[in-house]
C-alpha cells in the first residue's frame, strides 16, 4: 500500500454553521467563522479528479473496495477517530469517505482559525500514512 490513499480523490468539505462566515479582510476572500459560531451540518462532496477533469463518482467506484482491512484510524487536528468497516475486512470507497466525513464531524468543532471553527482549510487532499498507522487527513484552501 502507498503512502497516500484516495489520490485521485478531490472534494470539499461543507460546513454549515449557526451564523455566517465573514470576510478575514475586505483585500481577501478568505473566510472565517465568527467565534460564537457552531457547526449545523456538515457533509464530504468527493469527485473523482481524471484526466485532467474533475467528475463526479459513479455508484460503481463508490461501492468499489478501497482498502483492504477492517479497521482504520483517520487523524484530523491531532485527533484519531478508530473505524470499523461495515464487513469487518475491507473499505468501499463510499465507507471510507463517510469515514472521513465522521472524523471532520467529531474534530473540526475543536478547531480554531482566526477566531472560530475553521471553515477555510475545506478541500481535501487526500490521506496520508503517519508513522503510527494511522492516516492523516489533509486539508487545503
Amino acid at each position: 500500500m502507498s503512502n497516500t490513499l484516495l489520490t485521485n480523490i478531490s472534494g470539499r468539505l461543507r460546513i454549515e454553521l449557526t451564523e455566517p462566515p465573514e470576510r478575514i479582510t475586505p483585500a481577501l476572500s478568505n473566510q472565517k467563522a465568527p467565534p460564537t459560531a457552531v457547526i449545523k451540518s456538515l457533509r464530504l462532496e468527493a469527485s473523482l479528479f481524471e484526466n485532467g477533469n474533475i467528475r463526479e463518482l459513479t455508484d460503481g467506484e463508490l461501492s468499489e473496495t478501497i482498502l483492504e482491512r477492517g479497521e482504520i484510524t483517520l487523524r484530523s487536528e491531532g485527533t484519531d477517530v478508530h473505524h470499523v468497516s461495515s464487513n469487518g475486512s475491507s473499505f468501499t470507497l463510499r465507507e471510507l469517505l463517510q469515514a472521513i466525513e465522521e472524523t471532520e464531524r467529531q474534530t473540526r468543532p475543536r478547531t480554531e482559525w482566526f477566531g472560530g471553527v475553521d471553515v477555510h482549510h475545506v478541500y481535501f487532499e487526500g490521506l496520508h500514512l503517519a508513522d503510527d498507522g494511522s492516516w492523516e487527513i489533509y486539508w487545503g484552501s
